[in-house]
């Protein structure tokens, strides 16, 4: 379900190609797999973010899942989890999130970033210098997508375990990415990072001034004409509705 090819619109919503299904996390014994109970079963599913999510221990929550796939070692894959007991979800499938932004742009539900006119003006991983971008728009606007996981932007409700000191995530590849689109900006282009949320995250505040480096080579692209933006979107079972999107830098 990772190819926006798969996903719908209807009325600014965006569907999944099937209905989620609810479950309950039993535990998480790697990093790649989630034992869950769906239906009164134990099952084995697929868990598409490898690090930490938010330092949570994911034991008892309940999930959403996608699926089933039969091709599959784990026909299923864990979509969301819930702190609040299903009256919320966070969406954990940081390959969905591309898919959604770049629906998102195709049917101009992100216009004050970049109007699009043409729904196939919207590319998928683009060449940029030593990088891969994740979107580019027409021939001359380039947009990376970033999902952060590792610390969630809410509240963690009580009751709840949790570690809050997580250790800070390698940023050379973000390095490498944020040079080629400063070098793409002083060759006359377009540039824009997105931190994407599939909850109602807090306005986000990267940690960079812990890595001096990537602060200033942050900076320098911000004086280029780099644009930085938040966008958060709403889940559910059916799919996810865009709940709010604002230029941070």
């Amino acid at each position: 379900m990772a190819k926006a090819d798969l996903l719908k619109v209807d009325d600014g919503k965006i569907l999944f190609p099937s209905r989620l299904v609810k479950a309950t996390i039993i535990d998480r014994p790697n990093r790649f797999i989630a034992n869950v109970k769906l239906d009164g079963k134990d099952i084995r599913v697929h868990v598409p973010v490898t690090g930490s999510i938010g330092g949570i221990k994911l034991n008892g929550l309940p999930c959403l899942l996608s699926g089933p796939y039969g091709d599959r070692k784990t026909s299923y894959t864990l979509e969301a989890i819930s702190l609040d007991d299903g009256k919320s979800w966070i969406g954990v499938n940081q390959n969905l999130m591309n898919a959604f932004i770049e629906i998102s742009f195709k049917h101009n539900l992100l216009s004050n970033i970049r109007e699009v006119t043409n729904a196939n003006e919207v590319h998928r991983e683009k060449k940029l210098g030593d990088s891969k971008i994740d979107l580019r728009i027409g021939n001359s606007f380039f947009v990376e997508v970033k999902t952060p996981l590792k610390y969630l932007e809410i509240e963690i409700p009580e009751g709840i375990e949790w570690k809050k000191d997580q250790p800070p995530p390698p940023v050379e590849r973000m390095k490498r990415q944020i040079k080629d689109l400063t070098d793409a900006l002083d060759c006359q282009k377009e540039a824009a990072m997105i931190a994407a949320f599939a909850y109602n995250a807090k306005r986000f505040n990267p940690p960079v001034r812990n890595y001096t480096d990537l602060h200033e080579i942050f900076e320098k692209a911000y004086a280029k004409g780099l644009s930085n933006w938040q966008v958060n979107f709403e889940l559910d079972e059916e799919g996810v509705k865009l709940k709010d999107y604002f230029k941070r830098v």
